[in-house]
């Protein structure tokens, strides 16, 4: 089951730098250029994990199982014998287990916790048929909190509060932008991350998801970061840097890609068994994900003996601090960046990627409607950075439009803000990157294929 983190260790060797002119012997693309920084020399030791041998299992020896971990779903008896060797071949790590049994310490003693949830699709609980109290879908990021709630909570567990903040289709990248919003207002004291399955391996991702982990571990709350790398038909790359970040700042770790392969390839359920699709879990898929989780979770509270924990300086991609410190823009803008709004007016920006999630996220964008011309009349940010970004709805048209962003009066980039496909879905834009934080004029321009057509700013980025 290790076998995928002896690839860790070569892809933060492989990709510690990212895509530099040094490296490529040319500017990357979308003239968006990455600091040059010294990588960490530290190759990470991936300890080798054998798993357990698995008994021959009958239904009758689940009895030290407790309830929620019985076989019970339709997956769960198609696995028969080898339903408990998912659950070995997911688990990679308790990490340092302070953090973790502190809170749940906390909860049994009556005290009131908030457990946070955020990611992509998977975790908003895309395909589950089951429903919440919300009348939300049931996925295993519920079903975890149920688990959290019954187990550690006291008298009806109303003491463990659920905050699911997982928007479709959307990776760290966006992540970073919401954090402050969407995961550090809500003071948590338990952080599930899960975006294995929308990251790409680019320098950007890898920024920013390290630069999300860090900035949560070092919040107000101390909360405890538990990673979980989604199951997918593609999944698999990202997952491999994530594994080196988990080691880095020793964090519980589970992986459903690695839980389900010893079972597929010995053709004990198929792909079908588990998803409806190329990514989401079925109902049944689900519940396995949330007790592969929870079975990590009470192992922690067992036979956690760390005193204390430490976040490192040292960080895997870049060495210094890229996103960590990110700041989002929105219309209510008070420090006065925003110069002119041009042809974009602020507006109440409602953002539901699906309909399966309460998250509201970007509710203070811009919009340029259809009826307004945006001919000379841009919008113009004037703020001090190393960083900036542009988030836009992806609006669904029959024509791809999209905007022109300068910097300093030069054309950076051109970013797409409706084609055909697009489902009003969240996508982050990097603008640039410098290693020191000057001050900087942004326009935001429309061009003649979005004259005529509707843009939505949903907020901007910037870290100083």
């Amino acid at each position: 089951m290790f076998s995928v983190l002896a690839a860790a260790a070569a892809a933060l060797v492989l990709c510690a730098c990212g895509e530099t002119k040094e490296n490529t012997g040319k500017e990357p693309a979308d003239e968006v250029v990455y600091v040059t920084a010294t990588p960490t020399s530290k190759v990470y030791s991936l300890p080798e994990y054998t798993s357990t041998p698995t008994p021959e299992i009958t239904p009758d020896t689940y009895e030290d199982l407790k309830e929620f971990f019985r076989p019970s779903t339709t997956l769960d008896k198609k696995l028969g014998k080898f339903y408990r060797q998912v659950f070995d071949d997911s688990y990679i790590t308790m990490g340092n287990t302070c953090r973790l049994k502190q809170k749940l310490e906390k909860a049994r003693a009556g005290e009131e916790i908030t457990v946070l949830f955020i990611g992509g699709s998977v975790t908003e609980g895309a395909n589950a048929t089951e429903k919440t109290p919300k009348n939300l879908r049931k996925g295993y990021a519920y079903i975890t909190y149920e688990y959290l709630r019954d187990t550690y909570g006291v008298g009806d567990g109303s003491n463990v509060k659920y905050v699911n903040v997982g928007i479709s289709g959307t990776g760290s990248n966006l992540g970073m932008v919401r954090v402050q919003k969407d995961i550090l207002d809500h003071k948590p004291d338990i952080v599930f991350v899960e975006f294995a399955v929308n990251n790409s391996t680019d320098v950007y991702d890898r920024e920013t998801y390290e630069s999300l982990l860090r900035r949560v571990l070092k919040s107000e709350t101390e909360p405890a970061v538990f990673l979980l790398f989604s199951a997918a038909t593609y999944a698999g790359a990202a997952q491999n840097y994530m594994l080196g970040d988990g080691q880095l700042y020793d964090l519980p770790m589970i992986s459903m890609q690695d839980g389900l392969k010893t079972v597929q390839a010995l053709k004990i359920i198929t792909w079908s068994d588990f998803s409806g699709d190329n990514v989401h879990p079925a109902q049944d898929g689900h519940y396995l994900y949330a007790r592969c989780i929870c079975r990590v979770i009470d192992k922690i509270f067992e036979e956690g003996t760390d005193e204390s924990y430490t976040v490192p300086e040292e960080t895997t991609v870049t060495g210094f601090d890229c996103f960590e410190n990110a700041v989002e823009l929105e219309n209510n803008d008070e420090k006065g960046f925003i110069v002119q709004t041009g042809c974009f007016e602020p507006k109440h920006t409602t953002f539901y990627a699906t309909n399966m999630s309460d998250t509201c996220a970007f509710e203070n964008g811009w919009v340029k409607s259809k009826s307004t011309s945006g001919k000379d009349a841009p919008m113009t940010v004037k703020v001090k950075c190393r960083n900036f970004s542009i988030v836009v709805k992806q609006i669904n048209a029959s024509a791809e439009a999209s905007v022109d962003v300068y910097v300093d009066g030069v054309k950076k980039k051109t970013i797409v803000t409706s084609k055909p496909g697009a489902w009003n879905n969240a996508e982050t834009f990097l603008i640039f990157t410098r290693e020191e934080a000057e001050e900087h004029v942004f326009e935001i321009r429309t061009n003649s294929t979005s004259e005529d057509s509707e843009v939505t700013i949903l907020a901007m980025s910037y870290t100083e």
